[in-house]
């Protein structure tokens, strides 16, 4: 349970040409899942060596280190994730009647993202012993440092009145990564993205079709990518620092990384009266109610 709200903002001084603004607040959320650390036979063979006398016991006791070896640790994790609040600003030219020219400007607030607490349930032999290895988020935590940076992005679109009953659309964002380049790493970072879309829109009282007479319907196909992004030999302390220390922050020490994202996107959206949708669910509902 997730709440939040928008506010928006349109101004129209000229026929052929208005103003947006919108603004979305914060969402904060509460995640919880199930988690799985699978260990290999050296590290159950450390373990074990920990705990193999009562002197070697009671000192792994002391300094809170495993020393009952197990093949896997199962529980439950949680976390809590916060999605900035944005706000986006945007204008609309019309040069000629069937053609509309946007342009937006976006701006969200992730230097507000410090960090990523994972919390678990129980101890996790992993982090109990990298705690030596300079590791300080404790054994039932798994602090990621993030210091995300505030975005600003932009877009443009246009859009087509081909006929009186379909619009077709296109747009481009040049979508920026709030991720620092000292802080990346492939879990949750994201680099620079570039996104394009097309669509087009149908009003069903123009197309003569009687079922869609009351009917809108929207349909949206996107593609968004990034170019080859390496993350260069000891750039990044979540990724690849190469010295030593806590080896749960950068698995790939003295290693160059390249990474290549794409999403392929769609959409679909109807939009209809109340009154037809309230009429279509009591057409189904006597359907189902037996004679």
């Amino acid at each position: 349970f997730s709440p939040s709200y928008n506010l928006g903002l349109l101004w129209e001084p000229l026929d052929w040409l208005s103003f947006g603004a919108n603004y979305y607040s914060k969402v904060e959320s509460h995640l919880s899942g199930d988690f799985t650390f699978s260990y290999s036979e050296a590290f159950q063979r450390m373990v074990a060596w920990q705990g193999s006398t009562a002197i070697m016991q009671i000192s792994s006791m002391i300094f809170d280190l495993p020393y009952e070896p197990t093949k896997a640790q199962h529980g439950t994790i949680t976390t809590d994730l916060q999605w900035p609040q944005m706000v986006n600003l945007g204008i609309k030219v019309k040069p000629i009647s069937k053609i509309s020219l946007m342009a937006d400007v976006h701006w969200a607030d992730w230097s507000s993202t410090k960090e990523t607490n994972l919390k678990f349930d129980q101890k996790i032999q992993l982090l109990q012993l990298v705690k030596y290895f300079g590791y300080t988020g404790g054994a039932y935590n798994m602090i990621l440092r993030r210091n995300l940076k505030d975005t600003w992005d932009w877009s443009v679109g246009a859009e087509l009145q081909v006929l009186d009953w379909l619009t077709l659309r296109a747009g481009y964002e040049d979508r920026q990564s709030p991720t620092r380049y000292e802080y990346y790493d492939l879990q949750y970072a994201i680099p620079d993205m570039q996104y394009v879309g097309v669509g087009m829109g149908i009003e069903g009282s123009g197309t003569g079709i009687k079922m869609l007479q009351d009917v809108d319907i929207d349909l949206a196909l996107g593609y968004m990518w990034n170019k080859s992004y390496t993350v260069k030999a000891g750039s990044s302390e979540n990724l690849n620092v190469d010295q030593l220390g806590n080896y749960l922050y950068y698995p790939y020490p003295g290693l160059d990384v390249e990474q290549k994202i794409s999403f392929l996107l769609a959409g679909a959206k109807l939009t209809m009266p109340l009154e037809v949708v309230t009429g279509l669910l009591t057409r189904g509902t006597d359907i189902l109610r037996p004679s």
